[in-house]
């Protein structure tokens, strides 16, 4: 079970199975407009997917456990390395209706030292801000831009 959703990034699932290894963590903004970055560590050669979905699960699969709703999954992303492990970067829509959508997410890859081959981390979950700025003090006047000439 899962604490109510605040804004912004929060981990669950921990240690849910021997497999469940990497951790996963969130960086960048979580407000409406901004652009969220799931951080995958502790993966073999820094490599590494990233699974969204609209719920969050508890799925045993092995020695692992799947953290998300299956039957919700947006997809499953390729994470690009980087020095501090392999990071996936999702824009999040320019619209204030998005604002209080939770989003989870769980990170996956290829482990040699694991039975299966395959490590699993913890879950995470984003959930949207509402937008900050001019944009959020000004009913109906979004940052999107307005052709020349119009009202």
């Amino acid at each position: 079970m899962l604490p109510p959703a605040s804004c912004g990034y929060q981990g669950y699932g921990y240690g849910e199975a021997a497999a469940n290894a990497l951790v996963l963590t969130g960086q960048g903004s979580a407000n409406v407009g901004g652009i969220a970055r799931f951080v995958l560590t502790n993966a073999f050669n820094d490599t590494g997917s990233i699974g969204l979905a609209a719920a969050p699960g508890n799925l045993p699969l092995g020695d692992a456990v799947v953290l998300l709703d299956v039957g919700s999954l947006f997809g499953v992303f390729g994470a690009n390395p980087a020095p501090a492990g392999a990071v996936f970067s999702a824009a999040i829509p320019n619209n204030p209706i998005w604002a209080g959508t939770s989003i989870f997410a769980q990170g996956l890859a290829f482990e040699p030292s694991q039975p299966g081959l395959l490590a699993l981390s913890n879950g995470l979950r984003l959930t949207i801000c509402p937008c900050i700025g001019p944009a959020a003090r000004t009913p109906g006047r979004g940052p999107i831009p307005r052709p020349a000439g119009s009202p």
